[in-house]
């Protein structure tokens, strides 16, 4: 059974940033505890998703418009975000495309990198790297991803992910027309 979309996600307010940390505990928490701080007195609703990474640095120390989440459904949440800052996984990275939300990308391993430059390159988001993570370097860059939006809402236009089952059912269909032909 489908997780319930959470009730706040309704409630009226300044647009969503969803940042979220991997599932797989990488040392990320540190994008999470940057992003509290860089975002805690811009006009956004931050929800904040850790994953698999600790919540320690967090503990008791959030901004009023940061709300901590473990998870949530990214099918709930994007649709009200005006931007994601994550860490590059493809889960989220091609969820927030589909979504036509811009994205802040901070690599921190694995395939991550690669993710990023490709998020750039597609003009769908900003790259920040870990190295050069900081609160006023984060704010500037989800500025810049807001930025993006139009760019990122026209990509998510042409990907339309719910069509690829049906174009490979026609393209299927039109191979084995050929075939028959070349049996004809």
């Amino acid at each position: 059974m489908p997780a319930p979309r959470p009730a706040y996600l309704d409630e009226p307010g300044d647009p969503w940033v969803l940042v979220t940390c991997s599932t797989d505990s990488q040392g990320d928490q540190r994008l999470a505890e940057v992003a509290a701080e860089a975002l805690a007195d811009e006009p956004v609703r931050v929800l904040l998703t850790l994953g698999g990474a600790d919540d320690a640095g967090l503990a008791g120390r959030l901004p009023a418009n940061v709300r901590l989440e473990r998870f949530v459904p990214h099918g709930h949440v994007l649709p009200e975000c005006t931007a994601v800052v994550c860490h590059g996984g493809m889960g989220i990275v091609n969820r927030a495309v589909h979504a036509g939300v811009p994205l802040v990308v901070t690599p921190f391993g694995r395939d991550q990198p690669e993710i990023a430059r490709r998020v750039q390159q597609a003009g769908v988001g900003v790259v920040l790297p870990p190295r050069r993570l900081t609160a006023e370097r984060l704010r500037q860059a989800v500025a810049s991803a807001v930025e993006l939006g139009p760019r990122a809402r026209a990509v998510a236009r042409g990907s339309d992910a719910g069509a690829a089952p049906g174009r490979f059912a026609d393209a299927a269909v039109g191979v084995l027309r050929h075939v028959e032909r070349l049996e004809a």
